[in-house]
């Protein structure tokens, strides 16, 4: 499964268009580490989706289960550990706390 979810999120990155017709939904938390071929990092979120529905199916649940979106948060924190996503640096920059 984690195989065929790397091949997911490295394929060309297809966004959702939101339901307003101007914007697209993002996934801003992770990116390739790597780039591709056309210099691209992005992930698109119908990979991420896609990636989802392959955890939902293997589980036997609903895409919408927040245990699909449970497993695909440490599928994908695993992957930053093997080196294949990162977190993108406008999440980096989310997480950071002034004192």
């Amino acid at each position: 499964m984690k195989q065929r979810i790397i091949e997911i999120l490295k394929d060309t990155p297809i966004n959702v268009l939101e339901e307003d017709g101007e914007s697209y939904l993002e996934i801003l938390k992770w990116e390739l580490s790597e780039k591709r071929e056309d210099g691209s990092t992005l992930v698109g979120s119908f990979n991420f989706m896609v990636a989802a529905k392959v955890i939902a199916d293997s589980l036997n649940l609903s895409i919408d289960d927040q245990q699909v979106l449970d497993e695909l948060d440490k599928v994908c924190n695993t992957l930053v550990i093997e080196g294949v996503l990162r977190e993108t640096p406008y999440y980096r920059r989310s997480q950071l706390k002034l004192v």
